[in-house]
């Protein structure tokens, strides 16, 4: 990783991380490139990694339980809508505080740096309604656990988790010759492929 050599851990804070703190001034003394660097290799939650995960839903169980919901009859989902909608915002703002809880980390820092640019990348949007449930384990699942790994690991994890499949309307693709295509009338979405190529990969 080519950063720069001679900075000192508060330069190191403010380029490459979140900025200083007052509770920061015991690592001011290290080599600031040193210490960014071993950020990479220490547990992507630091200490509160237990109290994190531990109240937080995969996307696997989020998505279980969206598809229960859609399989309730119209009167039921109805009833059921504004406790899922609440169920749902709550899920995210815990994700979003548990985000803010590892980025106040300083030894994890620039690791931390890495993830949301990497999540600004691989973007997705709470604007759908059917990613506000999926949208924190998206950077839990997606991105957090290959900022150390090769960029097609990442790739082919953020392009299939269910939050971008939901976000690029992949999950509306249907075989336009298949039975339930011709049915519906409708056919492949190309939003996700042309996002792979125009954005997350080679560009316009």
């Amino acid at each position: 990783m080519p950063l720069p050599s001679g900075l000192d851990v508060r330069q190191s804070l403010n380029r490459f991380g979140f900025g200083p703190s007052p509770a920061d001034t015991s690592l001011w003394s290290a080599d600031g490139r040193g210490f960014a660097l071993a950020g990479l290799d220490r547990d992507p939650y630091g200490g509160s990694k237990s109290a994190i995960l531990g109240t937080l839903a995969g996307a696997g169980e989020i998505t279980a339980g969206l598809m229960a919901y859609q399989k309730l009859k119209p009167d039921e989902k109805q009833a059921a809508q504004m406790d899922y909608q609440k169920a749902a915002r709550e899920r995210f703002g815990a994700e979003m505080r548990a985000r803010l809880v590892v980025a106040s980390d300083p030894l994890l820092a620039f690791r931390e740096r890495l993830v949301w640019f990497w999540s600004n990348h691989f973007t997705i949007s709470i604007s759908n309604n059917g990613v506000v449930p999926l949208a924190g384990a998206f950077e839990r699942e997606a991105i957090r656990p290959y900022v150390n790994r090769h960029f097609g690991e990442m790739l082919i994890a953020a392009t299939r988790h269910p939050a971008m499949l939901v976000y690029l309307d992949n999950a509306r693709s249907i075989g336009p010759n298949s039975q339930a295509g011709q049915r519906a009338h409708r056919g492949l979405n190309e939003n996700l492929a042309r996002e792979i190529l125009e954005l997350h990969t080679l560009g316009v």
